[in-house]
């Protein structure tokens, strides 16, 4: 090995000290801290050092997040609430939650009537099937209107005026 091998070796094991070859190799070429140490000869550690010197932000642990259509679990925008709704994402509307979306049966209504939902209007389902958006079995009301039509159907507790619970009231 000659004087010239030696220094090419040298520039490109200190190479990940440069901020620009880093942010390079890391943001745009999309290398983990791992395969970086590895063409530097380094401990992926020191390599995570260096970025938090420049403030170059790391990406989370396991890779890169696939979004949207590329994350194998996309599903087309539709999920389940939990609690037996349907959302649909839709990050530009005006009713949408902190991740971009919206539930489905309030985006049928909105189509359907050609104006966003005011927060006090409520989508009711006719047939109490929360993930039947068929139109005909949606019907907008006021909240005032939809707590008094559910304040008239669930039974209260005797002489306490409190709803009771789904299991209790069955």
């Amino acid at each position: 090995m000659n004087a010239t091998e030696t220094w090419r070796q040298r520039v490109k094991i200190l190479s990940y000290r440069d901020r620009d070859w880093l942010y390079q190799k890391y943001v745009q070429e999309q290398l983990s801290q791992g395969d970086i140490g590895k063409l530097c000869g380094v401990d992926h550690m020191t390599i995570m050092g260096w970025m938090k010197k420049y403030h170059i932000p790391a990406r989370p642990a396991g890779g890169i997040t696939l979004r949207g259509e590329k994350n194998y679990l996309w599903k087309g925008g539709r999920k389940g609430n939990g609690d037996g709704y349907i959302m649909v994402l839709s990050p530009g509307h005006p009713g949408a939650n902190k991740q971009g979306y919206v539930y489905e049966h309030r985006l049928i209504v909105e189509s359907h009537i050609g104006r966003y939902l005011e927060s006090k209007e409520t989508v009711h389902h006719l047939n109490g099937i929360k993930d039947d958006n068929r139109l005909d079995n949606l019907q907008l009301m006021s909240e005032g209107e939809h707590h008094s039509l559910h304040a008239r159907t669930i039974p209260r507790v005797p002489g306490r005026g409190r709803f009771q619970r789904k299991e209790a009231a069955i």
